[in-house]
């Protein structure tokens, strides 16, 4: 058990000593800059992570008409994979990507309501949810905190940065 708090409480506190020191640097408390860092920052890297999906897709979607079979060849010649794809999958495509953002901006959006200032009652209001969680999941708050604001974050990262490679090893070609 003493192994298990000294693996959670170690990377727990390397966070709190750097929102700490990050906060001394910018002139704010302790809360002000967890409200800061880990819920504007951090919800904004994800709206922004979001949306890259979208920007990919529509980077590497060409209009038929507007290739010919040398263009074609080309592409296939730099590595990429050559996808015909009709106006109405496409169509598909480009709303579920425009979805996909938009529910990160619509829970970014409500995070900022439920958790609006003044700090202390932002703050107060974070950790008595974070706490409600790890009683449910029969928990520390700390592990909860870690797993919400470093692996989930990381994992939502990664899960975006994979998404964006694997649609920029296609072109969509637009029939």
């Amino acid at each position: 058990m003493k192994v298990l708090k000294l693996i959670i409480g170690l990377p727990f506190a390397f966070c709190v000593l750097f929102l700490r020191l990050l906060g001394k640097c910018l002139g704010l408390t302790y809360q002000q800059i967890s409200i800061v860092f880990n819920l504007w920052i951090q919800g904004a890297v994800l709206v922004l992570a979001s949306i890259m999906p979208l920007l990919q897709f529509l980077d590497h979607s060409r209009m038929r008409m507007n290739l010919s079979m040398t263009s074609i060849d080309i592409l296939k010649e730099f590595g990429y994979h050559c996808i015909g794809i009709h106006f109405i999958g496409w169509m598909i495509l480009f709303i579920l990507f425009i979805v996909y953002a938009l529910i990160y901006l619509a829970l970014y959006i409500w995070m900022l309501y439920h958790y609006r200032l003044p700090w202390s009652q932002s703050f107060n209001r974070c950790v008595k949810d974070l706490e409600a969680i790890a009683r449910e999941w029969h928990c520390s708050y700390k592990l909860v905190n870690l797993i919400i604001f470093v692996l989930l974050f990381l994992y939502i990262i990664a899960f975006n940065y994979i998404l964006v490679k694997l649609i920029g090893f296609n072109i969509f070609i637009v029939t």
